[in-house]
């Protein structure tokens, strides 16, 4: 490693340079000079498997993984800013062809005012991560950039800040790439969620989310209200897109904490265009695990931004249902499809088997009595069925209730959009996690209910807190909780869709002459 003295006549303070949203590079125009990593040179370590076995469990494996293991220190040259006011260290990486790249980062060693700036050369993409996100958790995996090259910045005001570069992401597919994503590589028979279907469930859909698991895998989820009604950002999804690729504890937990939660990926209208992957939270912890029921809780690192106007969904733990709903999902990690069905939700007739029977580790007997058998039906824009990526997506009964998260067509076969009509889904039923294996980190109770209310089923929650509405809004939701909310002068707002209550804490600054109407319940 070279270390360089930067001379140039612009002098730029090390505060400019620490609270700048702009790499330092990009203001010294060094980008001709960056030195490249190659991915050629390093072997794949996440060879695929057997393609029916995650078809039957709806994971779609997007990423080849290469593993570098590499600190940036020993890989970067070093440059000295004008005036001393610190170090940038600076890294190409290049994986021929790939769509996007991630990077996933361990053994961090970083101090207050440090960031790090990831980028496309072209510079029409930028990630920032600030100290607290790079030293809150043992490892991070950084946010894809699209193309093949991109280029990794350190900003510290020592020379000593460092982290090990662990695997380099080769996105094979474009799973979420700004400019190229995998809009449209679902099924042609899906059904957008903004399509008319989609229309009753416009709430909940605001719960449902993509997730990004070990930079390299995708999955499905859904934010999960609690009687505490406090916005504690609690995502529900299947256990088996964590287990299948995580042979231990370790490697379970590090695709747990650095797991990317992409939400309102949605096409803006019916068979629209691409939709924006802005909406991306980082990082989570386990909560609960059933591995009967597939399920696992987690909780976001992060509350959901107000921005992001999500929903908190409701749920139901009866064992019986009523006759239709809907599942709302990311198939093959496109824009959010809805999938209808108008049966009673029955025990599955595809499960019972031990997971044995898929990856040669017992991971656990799934019976047919823990899950949901659902067949789907088409509707006026098409006909959805679940595919790669589903998994963990919610199942909503009639009364708009989660009461599954999905695995997949199990021992049975899975036909998709070649014949949706015998297309069989399988949900993990909340009503056999409820109890789980009967602990805190076995079972849904004690987080679901923290307060002891022992609700057979539980209201969806909108939750608007430190907000500045600047805009004519209308928020729907069972609940509506304001806190901190101000409006300004010449907007107007409308809560409307209660089916419980609408609350007001903190400041609620309503200017004189704005309407503000609340629907009663």
């Amino acid at each position: 490693m070279k270390i360089y003295l930067i001379t140039v006549l612009l002098v730029i303070s090390s505060k400019v340079l620490a609270q700048s949203d702009v790499p330092p590079s990009w203001r010294l125009e060094l980008d001709t000079s960056v030195n490249f990593l190659n991915t050629d040179s390093y072997e794949i370590i996440n060879e695929p498997t057997d393609d029916s076995q995650l078809i039957k469990t709806e994971i779609l494996r997007f990423a080849n993984k290469y593993n570098v293991s590499k600190t940036i220190g020993s890989l970067a040259d070093a440059y000295i800013l004008p005036d001393n006011s610190g170090f940038i260290h600076r890294i190409g990486i290049k994986s021929t062809n790939a769509k996007t790249i991630n990077l996933e980062l361990n053994n961090i060693d970083v101090v207050e005012g440090d960031k790090l700036y990831f980028y496309s050369r072209s510079h029409k993409q930028l990630r920032i991560m600030n100290y607290k996100e790079l030293s809150t958790r043992k490892s991070v995996i950084t946010k894809p950039i699209d193309g093949d090259e991109v280029i990794i910045e350190l900003y510290s005001r020592r020379y000593k800040s460092d982290f090990n570069i662990y695997n380099i992401n080769h996105d094979f597919i474009g799973i979420f790439g700004i400019e190229i994503g995998n809009f449209g590589a679902s099924g042609s028979c899906q059904v957008d969620v903004a399509c008319d279907e989609g229309d009753p469930w416009h709430k909940e859909e605001r719960s449902v989310c993509l997730l990004i698991i070990n930079g390299s895998e995708a999955c499905s989820g859904a934010l999960i209200n609690n009687t505490n009604e406090d916005g504690r950002p609690l995502v529900l999804t299947a256990n088996h897109c964590y287990d299948f690729f995580n042979t231990n504890e370790e490697s379970f937990s590090n695709a747990v904490t650095t797991t990317e939660f992409l939400f309102n990926y949605n096409s803006p209208w019916c068979n629209g265009p691409n939709g924006s992957d802005n909406d991306i939270i980082i990082g989570a912890t386990q909560r609960a695990r059933n591995i009967q029921s597939d399920m696992i809780l987690l909780e976001m690192d992060q509350f959901p931004p107000t921005e992001f106007y999500t929903y908190y969904s409701g749920w139901d733990r009866i064992n019986t249902q009523p006759p239709t709903g809907v599942g709302i999902h990311h198939p093959r990690g496109d824009v959010k499809k809805i999938a209808t069905h108008n049966i009673t939700p029955n025990n599955s007739n595809c499960m019972d088997f031990d997971l044995t029977d898929f990856f040669g580790g017992t991971i656990g007997f799934m019976p047919n009595s823990n899950y949901w058998r659902i067949n789907w039906m088409a509707t006026t824009n098409g006909f959805s069925v679940t595919e790669n990526t589903s998994s963990g997506s919610p199942l909503f009964n009639a009364n708009h209730r989660i009461i599954g998260q999905l695995f997949g067509s199990g021992l049975c076969d899975n036909p998709n959009c070649t014949d949706p009509t015998n297309d069989i889904a399988n949900y993990g039923k909340i009503f056999s996690s409820w109890l789980g294996g009967g602990t805190p980190n076995t079972s849904l109770n004690s987080w679901l209910d923290p307060i002891g209310l022992s609700p057979s089923d539980y209201f969806g929650l909108r939750l608007i807190r430190f907000y500045t509405v600047d805009h004519n809004a209308w928020f729907t939701g069972d609940v509506v909780k304001f806190h901190d909310v101000n409006v300004l002068p010449g907007h107007d707002v409308v809560v409307t869709e209660l089916q419980d209550r609408f609350e007001a804490t903190g400041t609620l600054d309503i200017p004189a002459g704005v309407t503000f109407r609340v629907d009663k319940p």
